[in-house]
């Protein structure tokens, strides 16, 4: 379990993990993860990178580095982009916050890519927006009786 440490300056210290090939886009992706760290006034203690994908989750040195700064108590949470650098599906997502939150851990993803993160639409959703574009414009198909 972790203790409930913060920084001097009293942000929670979290760590960035990166898996991705590329090294122009690993830049890009640690900028846009820290920006997202820095709105939540979280402290970015470290940015770790794995390179491939591919392999387990538990098998990547990156993510052993890590286990380490969490259980050492350096941080308190992970960011990463996307869900699918830390997993290949939803279950397997689901799985892994359960492991960090019973480590007293916590699991932030800058990118949310899932459905709920979709407008919700509806069938009527087409036509009012129709109808409130015209009612905008000052035409009307509509002929007042």
């Amino acid at each position: 379990m972790l203790m409930d440490t913060q920084t001097p300056s009293g942000r929670v210290p979290v760590a960035a993990y990166i898996c991705t090939v590329e090294d122009d886009t690993a830049g890009m992706i640690a900028d846009y993860v820290g920006q997202y760290a820095q709105a939540r006034e979280w402290a970015m203690v470290e940015v770790v990178r794995d390179t491939d994908r591919r392999t387990l989750l538990s098998d990547r040195p990156g993510w052993q580095h890590l286990l380490t700064l969490l259980s050492s108590g350096q941080t308190r949470g992970l960011v990463t982009y996307s869900r699918a650098m830390v997993a290949p599906d939803a279950a397997a997502y689901e799985r892994l916050v359960v492991l960090l939150v019973e480590l007293g851990a916590f699991l932030a993803c800058a990118r949310q890519s899932t459905p709920q993160s979709l407008p919700r639409r509806t069938p009527g959703d087409a036509y009012r927006r129709y109808q409130l574009a015209e009612a905008a414009s000052g035409w009307s198909t509509v002929t007042p009786a």
